[in-house]
């Protein structure tokens, strides 16, 4: 097998951190601001701890749907959905959990599929009483979001939203391309230990090229560093052998499912979006111009006027 692992994405802290003021250190900054707006929303922060794994999460809002928002890679993944779930709290219960080995939650096994993921967000679904509920997923959190849905099946989950999802349809080539590029695996050009690599990270995760001083560039990755990396490159090594298996992989049947994607993406191309479309009865895809593989950071406000259409579907939760 080509030594090249499927890809995973960064999420809105690296552009974010472009307005940090640089006299304070990105983690505790974007941490500040994010825990900020939960709390004053509202939203409730809790762990989960089943056996040698801590989950935290987050809940925000109440009415009669469930919304669990599914991140992708990154330091901070509270602050992926931030524009999401602040608006979709307006009637809907949200749920925002760190996947094992992101944000604050940890165990002892790194080698984890993202069938392992999808089990222990489901023992979290469990632990907090929810039946059913809706279920969006962006990135790597899009192959767990689809691993979940198909395991809990339509009688559980209401509708399916995914943005920009790693799926069985990525073509290895763009992989090849960006290791040939970078001269090194392409773990450690999606989870960088130095700062030369966050050009390329910065130009495969948004539409724009976003320049950063040197000075940021090292606290960025400073910040990263103390978010489990190790952890991480370990997940993108492990989906990297096991890639049959997400190839094989089956799919969610009878569920509503929205696809956004943005036309720009370079990590995960849209004529991956369109082969998972066709795999998938029923579904829609839904292209974002002049976005690349964030269209929920890049445009906020588009984005959540398509995640309460996305709500409607399947009507009301009794």
């Amino acid at each position: 097998m080509n030594k090249a692992s499927i890809p995973l994405s960064l999420p809105l802290v690296l552009l974010a951190l472009t307005w940090v003021n640089t006299a304070c250190q990105p983690k505790e900054a974007v941490t500040r601001s994010t825990e900020g707006v939960y709390d004053w929303a509202g939203s409730r922060r809790y762990a989960f701890v089943q056996g040698t794994d801590t989950l935290y999460y987050r809940t925000l809002g109440q009415g009669p749907d469930t919304v669990v928002l599914v991140h992708g890679f990154g330091p901070f993944p509270a602050a992926q959905w931030e524009p999401q779930a602040l608006a979709l709290a307006d009637s809907s219960f949200v749920l925002i959990p760190d996947m094992l080995f992101f944000g604050q939650s940890n165990g002892a096994d790194t080698a984890l599929m993202p069938s392992d993921q999808a089990d222990r967000l489901l023992d979290l679904l469990r632990h907090v009483g929810i039946k059913r509920f809706r279920l969006a997923g962006h990135s790597y959190g899009g192959l767990v979001a689809l691993t979940l849905a198909e395991r809990a099946g339509p009688s559980r989950v209401r509708s399916l939203f995914l943005l920009d999802p790693l799926n069985p349809f990525f073509p290895r080539t763009v992989l090849d391309s960006v290791e040939r590029e970078a001269g090194k695996p392409i773990e450690h050009v999606l989870v960088p230990s130095d700062p030369s690599d966050l050009p390329m990270l910065m130009r495969l995760t948004f539409s724009r090229n976003v320049p950063l001083p040197n000075a940021l560039s090292q606290k960025i990755l400073e910040a990263m560093e103390q978010k489990n990396p190790t952890a991480q490159r370990s997940l993108l090594r492990v989906l990297n052998r096991r890639e049959p298996e997400i190839r094989n992989m089956k799919l969610p049947q009878g569920i509503p499912t929205f696809l956004l994607w943005g036309a720009n993406d370079a990590l995960i191309p849209l004529r991956s979006g369109v082969e998972l479309q066709r795999a998938i009865p029923g579904s829609i895809l839904l292209i974002k111009p002049h976005n690349g593989h964030t269209p929920h950071l890049e445009s906020p406000v588009a984005v959540i006027q398509l995640f309460k259409r996305w709500r409607r579907v399947n009507g009301a939760a009794h």
